[in-house]
């Protein structure tokens, strides 16, 4: 069921936890609107941060939704195909001969006896040609013919004969060496070789707890001003309640950037309900997921032309050529760009269904930089740079790395090899998830402790204090996937 109020969509929740329970994404609505008093609303936004935080830009393009309460895991298939790392060197040996390769522990999953790499039998390996003899300028074909076993891993020896016979390795390929693995070579009437073996990786998304309150004296209500009404109900709605969501809204956003799974057992308090000792509960946010999974880059003065140029050449190495790569930054990084190279800079002129409805959401588009035909939408975060957080200045030094961070994705929905229950999902880049199944929702949840009528549906007073409450809770998570396709980029550490 949908109505408006000032000519936004509202949609009604879904269901309600208990008779005094709701979803109020309606006040955000409200307040997009402009049905909030402009006086207080300038205020709160000023007090608390204006601009576009993370948390906004993933509602701005539509990247929320219900969630398990348990450990949400997410598997993804990596790449059929991989390269080997090499554990001895090479030797040089003679035109036609056989060679060794022993591989590296980096090549394995798994360990001791159920140890397990992607080699197999008639396999080719490409031998660079910077390693052959003079006047060999073809880099050459090796196919594995046998395995054998060291004393620490199971088939890490193998046996490689050259496809052309006059093949010459006359200069050693060092100790960690990085070769390709290719196609197979079978004769007529053989059998088929055995299966490919895939390594999924396996993400675990914990949730978040967050908590707002405000309580006000019964008084309140002979103060002058708007009550309004909403399906038949009329709504308190004044600078304290638009300032506890405000204050909610910025602990998610802190909490999806910043947030860091709890792995503390002293963290733990005891629950009200069932008196048994619960975990604090928090997530990995953005941040530190990118810093464990991700690829990662420090520049020490500033950030420049260089960088994008390592950039893309990461998202290469990933095997994830792209032509579009959204960039998230502080205003330091994005001071250093803009300096550095203004005159490739354009407005966004739409295109991109990626940035079309934040821009129509948020009424914010990205500014665009093309450098080696790819397009770098820079979007610079409040969340980076709101002084009240992270974006304080010591000494002329900014306290904290966020203003000079930037973090580059290819922004695109993903499929992955489960997703919760769901096998072979399509799953957002990022993504928030609320606790929440069978229709229900954790996402800024609100409850009223009554303590005055006239409100809500002119329910009487039902406690002794003449007071109202309202406490607002939320369980998000932040969640995606493909973390080896995306960058992060900091300011070296200095004090």
């Amino acid at each position: 069921m949908s109505t408006t109020i000032g000519g936004t969509a509202i949609t009604v929740p879904n269901s309600n936890l208990t008779a005094q329970q709701a979803g109020t994404k309606w006040l955000s609505y409200m307040s997009t609107a402009g049905f909030v008093n402009k006086n207080f609303s300038a205020k709160s936004y000023q007090q608390y941060g204006k601009g576009v935080y993370l948390r906004d830009i993933l509602f701005g393009k539509g990247r929320e939704g219900g969630v398990p309460a348990q450990e949400l895991q997410c598997v993804e298939n990596q790449s059929d195909i991989r390269p080997i790392k090499i554990k001895t060197a090479i030797a040089v040996g003679s035109e036609g001969e056989a060679i060794t390769i022993v591989l590296h522990a980096d090549n394995y999953e798994g360990s001791g006896a159920a140890a397990v790499h992607q080699v197999r039998l008639r396999d080719t390996i490409l031998i660079p040609a910077r390693y052959l003899a003079e006047g060999q300028n073809l880099d050459a074909k090796y196919t594995v013919t046998a395995y054998a076993a060291s004393a620490t891993l199971p088939n890490d020896t193998l046996t490689c004969l050259p496809v052309n016979v006059l093949t010459d390795i006359d200069t050693e390929i060092p100790i960690g060496t990085i070769l390709t693995v290719g196609h197979n070579m079978y004769a007529v009437g053989e059998g088929q070789p055995v299966g490919k073996i895939n390594f999924p990786v396996t993400f675990s998304y914990t949730s978040g707890l967050l908590k707002e309150t405000v309580g006000m004296e019964g008084e309140v209500l002979s103060t002058k001003m708007d009550l309004p009404e909403y399906n038949g109900s009329r709504y308190l709605i004044n600078q304290l309640t638009a300032e506890a969501e405000r204050r909610l809204e910025l602990q998610e956003d802190d909490l999806l950037l910043n947030g860091q799974r709890n792995s503390n057992t002293a963290l733990v308090a005891t629950s009200q309900v069932t008196g048994d000792s619960n975990a604090l509960k928090s997530c990995d946010g953005l941040i530190s997921l990118m810093d464990q999974y991700s690829m990662n880059d420090f520049y020490s003065d500033s950030f420049g032309l260089e960088h994008l140029d390592n950039i893309i050449d990461g998202f290469i190495s990933q095997g994830t050529p792209t032509s579009e790569i959204a960039a998230y930054v502080g205003h330091g990084l994005s001071k250093d760009v803009s300096d550095i190279m203004k005159d490739y800079f354009q407005a966004y002129s739409g295109g991109s269904d990626l940035y079309d409805s934040m821009k129509e959401k948020l009424g914010v588009s990205p500014t665009t930089l093309n450098h080696r035909y790819v397009n770098f939408y820079f979007q610079q975060l409040a969340s980076f740079s709101n002084p009240g957080t992270v974006g304080q200045i010591e000494d002329g030094e900014y306290v904290y790395q966020h203003p000079n961070m930037g973090m580059f994705m290819a922004d695109s929905p993903i499929t992955v090899a489960k997703f919760g229950e769901e096998s072979n999902a399509s799953i957002p880049n990022l993504g928030i998830g609320y606790v929440g199944y069978n229709g229900e929702t954790r996402g800024k949840v609100m409850r009223r402790r009554l303590g005055m009528n006239g409100v809500y549906d002119n329910i009487d007073v039902t406690t002794d204090v003449d007071g109202y409450w309202l406490y607002w809770l939320s369980s998000p998570m932040l969640y995606g996937g493909a973390w080896n396709q995306k960058y992060l980029i900091r300011k070296s550490k200095s004090v």
